[in-house]
């Protein structure tokens, strides 16, 4: 919104959005693997080869399928002021203020469980 008044302009004006992030997981996509004899496994360890990993006698996926929702606040609010001192020399004064909150707070609570 603008406002003329004499020698100033003034300009105000502000936003809020409500940004929302649907994410999909199948639910544990590599499954589980069950092996009848207890085996060396150490990924970290420079020696450690996946193909030595033999014998497996079951293989299960065990974790469902879920759905997180995240949603994201941003709010912003501005005021300036362009005040015409003299004819050729113009002052402009404003402030501003932007908040977003929850960018990076997954809300794993609050999983639903939609199908989609």
């Amino acid at each position: 919104m603008s406002i003329s008044a004499g020698n100033h302009v003034w300009k105000i004006g502000g936003g809020i959005q409500w940004l929302t992030l649907y994410m999909r997981s199948p639910g544990n996509p590599n499954g589980t693997w069950t092996f009848s004899t207890d085996q060396y496994f150490n990924p970290a360890d420079p020696s450690f080869n996946f193909a030595s990993l033999k014998g497996a006698t079951q293989f299960t996926a065990s974790l469902p399928q879920f759905y997180p929702v995240e949603t994201s606040y941003t709010y912003e609010a501005y005021a300036q002021d362009a005040w015409k001192v003299r004819p050729n020399v113009t002052l402009e004064l404003g402030v501003r203020y932007d908040l977003q909150n929850r960018v990076w707070v997954p809300p794993y609570f609050a999983i639903s469980s939609r199908n989609g």
